[in-house]
């Protein structure tokens, strides 16, 4: 039986590359619709006013402490630093770098190391001897955790002044908000429990966060006595005239301080965003609370108009860009209060 001749079979054409050739390149469809130059879109907008994303999208760093690489919006950039004036004992000190603006120690030149901006973290560096890295002969206090905390809370209350400062005649940087019951028609579809809290946005804007003064409107200026009633000596340290007239803090679990709570804007659905306890945030520095209040009071005309309760006051601090440092520097105050689920 003879057998056919095969037919040879034609070889299949290869794909084009669009490497080689641009023609193929595959069409991309855009995720965001393109605006008109000098304009930026409103997730643009939004993305410049979130705190949250401008820490994630600062540089990486490794901390010393558990040798994980964060962004460095999260932790503590620790540098050495010459020895107090008069000091008999010649070695360096390590000490925290860019807190406050008024720190010499910020333009000075070299090595440098980060670690975690946590409580726990810094008080494990100065007591395991890990910044020894930097120098094997440095100092370092063993209160170091409270220091940052207490120089933190002399910014945040700087940077409340300075953004109403400049923008009396913009954006405002506080805005009113009004709680309502969780099972009113305006947040019920929006709440995951019937025990959450909730509050309306009068003017329906966005808000970075609520800020609660439970010592508004009573007597006494500070709703918690966690603070000693004797603050302990800061001692001899570079940074001592940077923390002037305030106790160090006293540590707390996080979720005492912080809660999340429902925003419901009109013609939306409820967001969630955090309102954190200003009176045991600021118990350390009760006159930057009072500053921080004082801020907020002289942009209301009518005291009288405000929504206070027997709770204290709520008041919300708007998300525009200039407030994003505010709610960065709030956001780390909290976190370097230690929580007991992690």
């Amino acid at each position: 039986m003879a057998h056919r001749p095969r037919t040879p079979a034609l070889p299949r054409p290869l794909p084009r590359s669009f490497i080689l050739d641009h023609m193929a390149a595959p069409r991309l469809k855009r995720t965001l619709e393109p605006t008109a130059p000098g304009r930026s879109s409103e997730f643009e907008l939004r993305m410049a006013s979130n705190p949250y994303a401008a820490i994630l999208a600062s540089p990486i760093r490794m901390c010393i402490y558990t040798r994980k690489i964060l962004p460095n919006g999260m932790m503590t950039r620790l540098i050495q630093a010459a020895p107090p004036h008069g000091s008999e004992d010649n070695r360096p000190w390590i000490v925290p770098d860019r807190i406050l603006p008024t720190d010499t120690a910020s333009s000075r030149a070299g090595a440098s190391r980060w670690a975690f901006s946590r409580s726990d973290i810094l008080a494990g560096v100065a007591k395991e001897g890990k910044y020894k890295i930097l120098s094997a002969w440095a100092h370092m206090r063993p209160d170091t955790a409270e220091l940052v905390y207490a120089q933190w809370t002399i910014r945040v209350a700087k940077d409340f002044q300075v953004a109403v400062r400049d923008r009396k005649r913009g954006a405002r940087v506080f805005t009113a908000v009004k709680q309502v019951n969780a099972g009113s028609d305006a947040s019920q579809d929006s709440l995951e429990t019937n025990n959450d809290i909730a509050f309306e946005i009068p003017e329906n804007r966005r808000l970075q966060c609520v800020l609660h003064f439970k010592s508004y409107g009573h007597e006494s200026t500070r709703a918690d006595s966690t603070a000693d009633k004797n603050p302990p000596d800061l001692g001899a340290l570079p940074s001592k005239a940077a923390v002037p007239s305030i106790s160090l803090p006293t540590f707390m679990p996080r979720s005492q301080l912080q809660s999340e709570v429902s925003l419901c804007r009109k013609g939306t659905s409820c967001g969630r965003v955090p309102m954190y306890d200003m009176d045991l945030l600021f118990h350390n520095n009760p006159k930057g609370l009072e500053a921080i209040l004082k801020t907020f009071l002289d942009q209301v005309k009518d005291p009288m108009s405000l929504l206070a309760d027997e709770d204290g006051l709520k008041i919300g601090l708007t998300a525009a860009p200039h407030t994003v440092e505010l709610a960065q520097g709030l956001f780390k105050l909290v976190s370097m209060h230690p929580d007991p689920s992690q």
